[in-house]
């Protein structure tokens, strides 16, 4: 006799066979569209960004020659680069000649350095396969080509921090700064950054650091700007004394 409160054998298989096929659709459309956006929201964070400094990022943070512009117009597009882009840069090559003594001669070899700068959630070492087989793919008049990784590290995605922290830096810009306290990303090479979030996944780790007006960073002539420390300094002291 069928107890009328239950399910047999053969419909509890088909129920979860269908939960299965129903789980294998919309699970994929799910993941897709969290991605979809996660991709939105930085986009609309950096268009915040962009509308709270206009051109001040620019202007305030590296002096242009006259006649130099940026890669981009945009400044959200110059946030976006700077934080969730891949970005490559030329750091050393050797087995060219000086200039002075230079002749029209063919070189025996040429050793190129590059450094790349990955969005912080990407793996490093999946983009280390990626980049050695896209420079040792191709290569044109069959030349040797070796390509080898010297140093990589992780990068560090920051989660939402709670309103206690929020609150707390927030009174503190506003006091000292006349502003509300706004986070955005940051590219760098800061590695172990990441394996402390690894190692403490229910901390609050907060990354700031220095950048005031007409720093220069990174460039010559680096400064650092008195009044914006010292500000800086007092906000991070307020911050320590509420959350603990």
């Amino acid at each position: 006799m069928r107890n009328s409160k239950g399910f047999t054998l053969v419909e509890l298989l088909a129920t979860l066979a269908i939960l299965a096929i129903i789980m294998g659709i919309a699970i994929p459309n799910v993941l897709s569209t969290l991605e979809k956006n996660r991709k939105t929201t930085y986009l609309e964070d950096a268009k915040k960004l962009a509308e709270y400094q206009k051109e001040k990022i620019i202007s305030e943070s590296v002096k242009l020659i006259e006649g130099v512009k940026p890669l981009d117009d945009d400044i959200s597009e110059i946030i976006l680069n700077n934080t969730w882009r891949p970005m490559m840069t030329v750091v050393g090559m050797t087995g060219f000649p000086a200039a002075e003594g230079a002749g029209n001669v063919l070189r025996a070899k040429t050793k190129c350095k590059i450094s790349m700068r990955l969005p912080p959630t990407y793996d490093c070492k999946k983009a280390e396969e990626v980049i050695c087989e896209i420079l040792t793919k191709d290569k044109p008049f069959n030349s040797k080509i070796t390509a080898e990784s010297t140093h990589s590290g992780n990068g560090f995605a920051s989660k939402n921090f709670s309103d206690k922290v929020k609150n707390s830096f927030n009174a503190s810009s506003n006091k000292l700064f006349g502003k509300d306290f706004y986070c955005f990303g940051e590219g760098g090479s800061i590695p172990f950054i990441s394996e402390l979030g690894k190692e403490y996944p229910d901390c609050e780790i907060l990354v700031t650091g220095i950048l005031g007006p007409n720093t220069n960073a990174h460039c010559p002539n680096e400064a650092l700007n008195i009044k914006y420390t010292e500000s800086m300094t007092v906000a991070l002291a307020h911050l320590i004394n509420d959350y603990i």
